[in-house]
């Protein structure tokens, strides 16, 4: 048996009353590490709050071992997921091998921050377009298909979810991630890229420092941010009600 089990955002306090009883009953525990940043603290907090010993699991375990299924054919186990626990490819793609094996498999679903950063910043959710994902870029890797998507959502007049890549435990920063915006423009020359776009960035939520700062490209690509995790929302055309609510939800960065 197989519970894939989210955290939300808020580590160990945002788990369910019925998350909770299920990892005390559980044989084995796994904490997927690697598609979004765990606090340093998680572990030991959910160790103390259930009494049983807790063993993170990185990209490598999960896509290339049969670390969880194996143990998860005769016992009980549980994997935990930062956020919301579908919110991942490779999560699905072990339900699926589960289904495969014979492995029963419940979920049980959590805050996302997908859903929450859009939420606090004050955009309205019903005019978000499917996140895009900034990877690292090289001479050899350099995917415009990742551009063209924004463009695309610009030109539909819908706002773009952007998520850092998290390099297995190496988050991208938002410096970086502006960069390769940047690059990119200047492959594609789509025109929605300049120092002067508006963009509105979500640091460390569910943490207790976390914030929501909101400014040019230009400005907030100078202060250097250097936490994570983070997000970015590139708004496209925003009506009275989010312009009034980013204003009064966002930290206003300036030039």
């Amino acid at each position: 048996m197989l519970y894939l089990m989210g955290m939300g955002l808020r580590g160990a306090r945002s788990l369910t009353l019925e998350e909770v009883d299920i990892l005390k009953r559980s044989d084995s525990i796994f904490l997927e590490i690697y598609t979004s940043v765990i606090g340093e603290n998680i572990q030991h907090d959910i160790e103390k709050l259930t009494g049983k010993s807790v063993s993170p699991v990185n990209r490598n375990d999960m896509e290339y071992s049969d670390i969880v299924t194996r143990k998860a054919h005769d016992s009980i186990v549980s994997l935990l997921v930062s956020g919301d626990p579908l919110m991942a490819t490779t999560h699905n793609v072990l339900r699926i091998k589960c289904m495969d094996l014979g492995i029963k498999v419940s979920v049980l679903e959590n805050a996302s921050i997908l859903n929450t950063a859009v939420g606090y910043s004050g955009l309205s959710p019903y005019k978000v377009a499917p996140p895009v994902s900034i990877p690292r870029v090289s001479d050899k890797f350099f995917p415009l298909s990742v551009y063209k998507k924004i463009a695309a959502n610009f030109r539909e007049k819908r706002h773009t979810v952007l998520l850092l890549d998290t390099g297995d435990g190496n988050p991208m920063t938002l410096r970086e991630a502006m960069d390769v915006l940047f690059r990119m423009e200047e492959e594609s020359s789509e025109n929605i890229i300049s120092e002067s776009t508006l963009i509105i960035c979500a640091i460390r939520v569910g943490f207790p420092d976390e914030r929501y700062i909101m400014g040019s490209m230009g400005a907030i690509r100078e202060l250097n941010i250097r936490d994570s995790p983070a997000i970015m929302i590139l708004p496209s055309d925003m009506d009275e009600n989010e312009r009034e609510f980013t204003e009064r939800f966002c930290d206003r960065i300036s030039q």
